[in-house]
């Protein structure tokens, strides 16, 4: 139970953070592009602000897991071009000693 709390204490951080990055750009896109009464714009705001709130967390985790998971497979990469460059240095040194003894 209490790592479920952590989790969800987490997600509201992510979400906090999140909305107060992006609530600028939101107030100034929903004020500038809607052409309704005052009433509407503010509402419209509001549920941008509570939209951000609700689905922010997410965004940010998955923009992590994506930049996590490209890291990982660099990684990955890095490991399998050094595991054939010292097989292919073994095989030349192999190749070389051999010739040495047959010289």
């Amino acid at each position: 139970m209490i790592v479920l709390i952590c989790f969800v204490k987490a997600y509201l951080f992510l979400s906090v953070v999140y909305t107060i990055s992006t609530l600028p750009q939101n107030i100034s896109y929903h004020w500038k592009h809607s052409s309704e009464q005052l009433h509407q714009k503010i509402w419209r705001i509001i549920v941008a602000f509570a939209l951000s709130m609700i689905f922010g967390g997410i965004s940010i985790l998955s923009r992590l897991y994506r930049k996590a998971k490209a890291k990982a497979h660099q990684a990955y990469v890095w490991y399998q071009i050094a595991r054939t460059a010292k097989e292919l240095t073994k095989t030349i040194r192999d190749a070389t000693d051999y010739d040495q003894e047959q010289s």
